[in-house]
C-alpha cells in the first residue's frame, strides 16, 4: 500500500501533505499548492509513517489513558492510503526508564510503545517545511565585469581579459589588489 497523505498535529499545529498515487510521487501541502515543500522531508515522513513499530504492548484499557499523556497527545499522526484505507496514532508522554512513548491507534484502548525516534519526522512547524532556494556557488574565476556605483552617480567599472583585470575599457591595468 502506498501513503497518500501524511496530517501531524503538533504543538497545536496541524499539517497535511499530500502526495500522488504513485510510489515516488509530487507531494504537496494540502489547501496550499503554491507551497514550497521540502519533498525530502515529506518524503521521509510518508516512508517513517508507513514503519511505525510498536516495541512493547502495555495494556489494553483507557482508564489509565491520562497517565500516558494520550488524553492529550503530544503528537497526532495520521495516514491514508491508496487502498482508502486510514489510521491515526495518538503519541502521548515519554517514559524515560524505557526511553520509549506511549502510543495509542485512536479508536482503540490499547496502549503500546514506540521508540522516540520516529517523532523526529514529524518535530517540524509549517514553516519549517519550506524548501530553501540553493544559490549557486561562483567562483572568482567565472567573475569578468566588476561594476561599482555610488550614490552620486560615479561608477568605476573593471573588466577581466585573459585573467587580467583592467579599469573599463581603457586597457589601462588595475590594480588587483584593489579586486580580490
Amino acid at each position: 500500500t502506498i501513503v497518500t497523505s501524511v496530517s501531524y498535529t503538533r504543538n497545536g499545529e496541524t499539517v497535511k501533505i499530500l502526495t500522488d498515487s504513485s510510489a515516488y510521487g509530487s507531494y504537496g501541502l494540502d489547501g496550499d499548492s503554491e507551497f514550497p515543500l521540502d519533498k525530502t522531508k515529506a518524503i521521509a515522513m510518508t516512508q517513517a509513517v508507513a514503519s511505525i513499530k510498536c516495541t512493547r504492548f502495555v495494556e489494553d484499557s483507557r482508564e489509565r489513558f491520562a497517565d500516558y499523556g494520550l488524553d492529550e497527545p503530544e503528537y497526532v499522526i495520521s495516514a491514508t492510503y491508496d487502498t482508502n484505507t486510514a489510521i491515526t496514532i495518538n503519541v502521548g508522554s515519554y517514559n524515560s526508564f524505557t526511553k520509549t512513548n506511549y502510543m495509542n491507534v485512536d479508536g482503540t484502548n490499547k496502549v503500546y510503545m514506540i521508540p522516540p525516534a520516529i517523532l523526529d519526522y514529524f518535530d517540524y512547524s509549517k514553516l519549517e517545511l519550506v524548501s530553501h532556494d540553493t544559490k549557486p556557488a561562483i567562483g572568482s574565476d567565472e567573475i569578468t565585469r566588476i561594476e561599482l556605483s555610488q550614490n552620486d552617480g560615479a561608477q568605476l567599472v573593471y573588466t577581466k581579459t585573459d585573467d587580467e583585470w583592467f579599469v573599463g575599457n581603457s586597457g589601462q591595468p588595475a590594480d588587483e589588489t584593489q579586486i580580490e
